[in-house]
């Protein structure tokens, strides 16, 4: 289907409208905006100054649909609850998220093809960041939707649903396709790839799986799963307009399997809704109440968690090594966040690392990855006795030893230590 263009005109404020057409180039001060002023399509920055006019010149911008819903109040940044990303470029071959500067400029080529490109100031030549994946048709007009959609509109239309992130909005769904999965962020603010994936496989599963990221060819351990494995056939998964995440082997709602509470059909009317796979490795549904829903002058509030799955918090584990959710020496905490509500008890607790006392975390930022004693470890030799031990209470915190977070071969120090030990030991 061919879609005639419109100009886009370069407003006062930067803004581009809704569309871009051939021979257009988007700025990373200038964005695009959907007619119901709900999403924009833009450089977006996840630091906390968010400003993309700042005189940074290392800051880094992300290529990002999100939704709009303080009408541009402020800049578009990671710490503005209003404010979400709902997709974001990323490259195909390497999937790594693709990271723009103030240099960089959306292209529209008089071919029809989109590109991110960088450079090409002062004589240097241009550096092709993105593109969108696979065989790109050439086409007039690039939209953004109502819908959050970004449409190329050509003969074979291409949108962003087809290349999901972390996140569905209403209307997409996802099938089993090389490369089409929902992988979670690294953290809220961090948009590297995280360890968690939610994929649709073509023995009829779809399953959550755990990565070790520092394992390039790592698959993952799986830790949650639908087990529709088996029936010869291949489920489609879906977000409707309602805010309902199911999946049916039919393509349609025809037998369709929950995954999360139901909401009634006519919700789109009041609230916004998405879904993510979260950093904490949950997929969580999210709603918002649109302004003047209630026939108020309120804003409509921020997002609050409906529903979430899997619902067995810290004490999940992976199918195979029963590995758990923190690194060594962690343990794994949940805490609820005291402005969202939720009608599922536990949807709006988020998962999270603890060291215990004495220990501090490997990496900050990726509390994950575990913790290493912050005090000089005790030796055969030290004489300080039991002095140098203290006690510590641990309120409200359950252990288990029916579970590791990582299962180690034995070296060939081990493997004498563990023999010379034998000897020692009595017949």
């Amino acid at each position: 289907m061919f879609v005639a263009a419109v100009d886009a005109t370069i407003q006062s404020n930067n803004d581009l409208q809704n569309q871009l057409t051939i021979g257009s180039t988007m700025t990373s001060t200038q964005c695009l905006t959907s007619s119901s002023g709900d999403f924009v399509f833009g450089f977006y920055s996840s630091s906390s100054s968010g400003d993309p006019n700042n005189n940074t010149a290392d800051q880094q911008l992300l290529l990002a649909i999100w939704f709009n819903l303080n009408n541009g109040d402020g800049p578009p940044a990671a710490t503005n609850n209003k404010m979400v990303v709902v997709w974001f470029a990323k490259d195909s071959a390497s999937n790594r998220t693709v990271v723009a500067t103030r240099q960089s400029v959306v292209k529209f080529s008089d071919s029809g093809r989109v590109s991110l490109v960088d450079g090409g100031g002062g004589g240097q030549s241009e550096i092709e960041l993105w593109s969108p994946s696979g065989q790109q048709p050439l086409g007039s007009a690039l939209v953004l939707q109502d819908s959050g959609n970004l449409q190329l509109i050509a003969q074979g239309r291409r949108a962003s649903f087809g290349d999901p992130t972390d996140t569905l909005l209403p209307g997409q769904n996802m099938s089993n396709r090389p490369g089409k999965y929902l992988q979670s962020r690294s953290t809220d603010t961090d948009f590297a790839p995280g360890r968690f994936t939610l994929n649709v496989q073509d023995d009829g599963n779809i399953v959550l799986y755990m990565k070790q990221l520092e394992v390039a060819t790592d698959l993952g351990a799986p830790y949650w799963a639908t087990t529709t494995f088996g029936t010869g056939k291949v489920p489609t998964l879906f977000f409707n307009d309602s805010g309902n995440l199911y999946y049916s082997f039919s393509g349609n709602e025809s037998g369709a399997v929950n995954l999360t509470a139901r909401r009634p059909l006519d919700s789109f009317q009041m609230y916004y809704h998405y879904a993510a796979l979260d950093p904490d490795g949950t997929v969580r549904v999210y709603v918002h109440r649109k302004k003047n829903s209630t026939g108020g002058d309120d804003d409509g509030g921020s997002w609050d968690v409906f529903a979430h799955f899997p619902t067995d918090g810290c004490s999940r584990r992976t199918n195979f090594g029963l590995q758990g959710m923190c690194g060594p020496n962690a343990f794994c905490t949940s805490s609820s966040s005291s402005s969202s509500s939720s009608s599922q008890e536990g949807a709006d607790e988020r998962l999270g690392c603890e060291c215990p006392y004495g220990y501090e975390f490997v990496d900050e930022r990726h509390r994950y990855k575990g913790c290493r004693p912050s005090f000089v470890p005790h030796a055969c030799s030290d004489d300080g006795g039991d002095s140098e031990f203290v006690t510590k209470e641990v309120p409200y915190t359950s252990w288990s030893n029916q579970s590791t977070y990582k299962k180690f071969m034995l070296t060939a120090d081990a493997h004498d230590h563990a023999g010379a030990l034998q000897r020692l030991l009595p017949e």
